[in-house]
């Protein structure tokens, strides 16, 4: 998973980071090799969570690289249990506020995310499919 290929991409003005499985520590180093960073944050739309919101690839110092609205997560949790709890309160803690979290999949893993008292707490809203629809989210970026 090291060898993960990420993706910035940018559309009318808006950028999102589409992390694949990519450690954090080569995000965190290819976000500061780009050019007119400005003031060495990245503006992003999203950002596609790494592999799956496990712990072991999202870490604080990328967090405080982006300023980020939309946290994408892209799994039913099936197989190993993602997203990993730590990864998920790094975001809220350190992702900004007014977070939206984004799950593809409503399951043990994700729907702990949807309690009030965390929203309210953390500043965020979750997002989920419909559940004829488990797996298939639609989020409008533009």
């Amino acid at each position: 998973n090291g060898s993960s290929i990420a993706v910035l991409a940018e559309y009318k003005g808006e950028k999102i980071l589409l992390a694949g499985d990519a450690h954090a520590d080569v995000l965190v180093e290819s976000i500061e090799r780009l050019p007119d960073l400005g003031n060495g944050i990245l503006a992003l739309k999203a950002l596609k969570v790494s592999h799956h919101g496990s712990r072991k690839t999202l870490s604080n110092d990328l967090l405080h690289k982006i300023k980020c609205p939309y946290y994408l997560i892209s799994t039913s949790g099936s197989r190993h249990h993602h997203p990993d709890r730590e990864a998920i309160a790094r975001i809220l803690k350190h992702g900004g506020s007014k977070k939206e979290l984004f799950f593809n999949y409503k399951s043990e893993y994700t729907s702990v995310w949807d309690q009030q008292r965390l929203k309210n707490a953390y500043d965020y809203q979750t997002h989920f499919p419909e559940a004829e629809k488990n797996g298939q989210l639609q989020v409008d970026l533009i």
